[in-house]
């Protein structure tokens, strides 16, 4: 496929999306229509440079320890791609009854985490053998991890919300708390919580989107953002954004990432919260709305993403990604 520039990028929507390791400004893009892509950045403009068909794609793909781009097929082996020219890899051969979906690589840990449509959560060694197998309480895909790489959050298969907080411990324990209608947290030396409301509790919101800030962490709802440390707060958010003023159109379920409050940390003093077409800067320590933008896209955006090597915030819109400067924010 020829370069194509754009101020801002319309091809497929894009359901799962992560920045090439060790590659400032370049991306692979997963589409809803079984596309890979290979995007870059550059002054503020999207280019499409490469893109491959995946028909066995599934629910998202990871870099491995050498960058190679890492496709679960919901069977028993991996397809590998080069990152820069999209080209196909001689497959990896999983052990039998291993027929991942979705899969992450912990670079710190050099291990895997993988999950399957059996509500399995796999962990495999570099060279993707099982050293363990756990049953997750809800089933669980589209991790999260942060930076520590010992806090994992999940998109939950049952409630269609982030539900579920995780702990991974040295010895590779995943260790989860259930709370189906409240938040629970226990303190160190292991701590662990849900602070993801129910879904099918209609008494309740339930969790929209989910942020790491070190070892803290956001929760978008429909009508506000709460923060927590886990070590510290027992299961009392530090602050907590009353967003109500800002009305949106209701649609429950993942659209093309997750719910309709999507959020994201452009530094770690500054948290973005988009409703509707409208970005709402927050700064943490003063808590206080420092900065509104409206944004001039068609659809309601979907997705927030920070790409701290440019300075851009990459917004999600339905087929559309229109990257944000955000420099100033930065300084």
């Amino acid at each position: 496929m020829k370069h194509n520039e754009l101020s801002e990028y319309t091809f497929e929507p894009i359901s799962y999306f992560r920045e090439i390791p060790g590659t400032p400004g370049k991306f692979i893009g997963q589409t809803t229509k079984q596309s890979l892509l290979r995007l870059s950045l550059t002054n503020n403009i999207i280019q499409l440079e490469h893109s491959v068909n995946i028909p066995s794609l599934q629910r998202n793909f990871c870099f491995g320890q050498d960058n190679n781009i890492i496709i679960p097929t919901g069977e028993d082996k991996l397809l590998v791609v080069h990152p820069e020219t999209l080209e196909f890899l001689p497959e990896i051969q999983l052990e039998k009854g291993l027929r991942p979906d979705q899969l992450a690589y912990l670079p710190g840990r050099k291990i895997y985490i993988s999950g399957c449509d059996r509500k399995m959560l796999y962990i495999l060694d570099a060279d993707f053998k099982l050293l363990k197998k756990i049953t997750p309480d809800n089933g669980s895909f589209y991790p999260i991890i942060n930076e520590a790489e010992n806090l994992l959050a999940f998109y939950s298969y049952n409630q269609f919300t982030f539900y579920d907080l995780y702990i991974l411990t040295d010895q590779l324990d995943i260790i989860s708390k259930k709370g189906y209608t409240d938040r629970v947290l226990c303190r160190p030396p292991i701590t662990y919580s849900e602070y993801f409301n129910e879904y099918e509790d209609l008494c309740l919101e339930p969790s929209e989107d989910f942020a790491f800030n070190g070892n803290n962490f956001a929760v978008s709802y429909r009508s506000s953002v709460e923060y927590y440390n886990p070590a510290v707060s027992n299961h009392t958010p530090l602050w907590k954004l009353d967003i109500s003023p800002y009305p949106v159109k209701w649609d429950r379920g993942p659209k093309y990432f997750n719910g309709n409050i999507p959020i994201a940390f452009i530094n770690t003093n500054i948290l973005v919260v988009c409703k509707k077409k409208m970005l709402l800067f927050f700064d943490i320590s003063e808590q206080i709305i420092v900065h509104i933008e409206k944004l001039f896209v068609e659809e309601e955006v979907s997705k927030l993403f920070m790409d701290k090597n440019s300075d851009h915030l990459l917004v999600f819109a339905g087929a559309t990604i229109k990257p944000i400067n955000v420099k100033k924010w930065q300084e």
